[in-house]
């Protein structure tokens, strides 16, 4: 129970006052990097692609607070975990969730990716982290209702929920014509920003 805690809290993150409001308006982007790039600057700072991922959104955000003239703080950060292990054969989904405190506080972007790389480590090795898995059977039971205020109330307390697709690492072909660019959007539980990144024939 305390490594649930742990693995789901925010750690004293608090969401940023800036982002407090909530709607059904979307605002889409895209940003495109090489994926060598990514990876070259990954590996120079013993990181993985998913920690500069991270990094990178936080140092956004701080900068977007800082533009706005408020003080940058640490944000409550989600990013699902892959908790399938390489002899998992089960089909269905095999993902949990983490919650960091997002070092946007951090100004040097190295010092901001060591922390982010400690934090996500930190999560993936918490015994608790296969929980929702679980009590899946149980929250099946759940009326509808309960589980919607869950879900509200668990979006009220994150600012960011990021997520990192390995996508086809080499060209795609449609009724014969080559797929240019693969993009994707999550969806918003509820929550101000869901940021994924796909990486596809070499693009970020």
């Amino acid at each position: 129970a305390r490594s649930v805690l742990r693995t789901y809290a925010s750690s004293g993150a608090e969401p940023s006052p800036l982002m407090r409001s909530r709607s059904r308006d979307r605002r889409f982007a895209v940003l495109e990097l090489p994926l060598a790039q990514v990876r070259e600057v990954a590996r120079a700072h013993s990181a993985t692609v998913n920690d500069l991922f991270l990094t990178a959104l936080l140092g956004g955000l701080r900068a977007y607070h800082e533009g706005m003239g408020v003080r940058a703080l640490d944000l409550p950060l989600a990013f699902p975990i892959n908790i399938a292990g390489d002899a998992a054969q089960d089909s269905g989904n095999h993902f949990s969730a983490g919650v960091i405190p997002g070092p946007s506080s951090v100004e040097d972007p190295w010092e901001r990716l060591r922390l982010v790389h400690e934090l996500v480590a930190a999560r993936r090795q918490e015994p608790g982290i296969d929980a929702p898995l679980r009590l899946a059977p149980l929250v099946q039971q759940v009326p509808s209702r309960v589980a919607t205020l869950a879900l509200s109330a668990y979006a009220r307390r994150v600012d960011l929920q990021a997520s990192n697709i390995i996508g086809p690492d080499c060209a795609l072909y449609l009724a014969g014509t080559r797929v240019e660019r693969f993009y994707a959007f999550g969806p918003l539980p509820g929550v101000p920003i869901m940021a994924v990144l796909v990486s596809y024939d070499g693009t970020c």
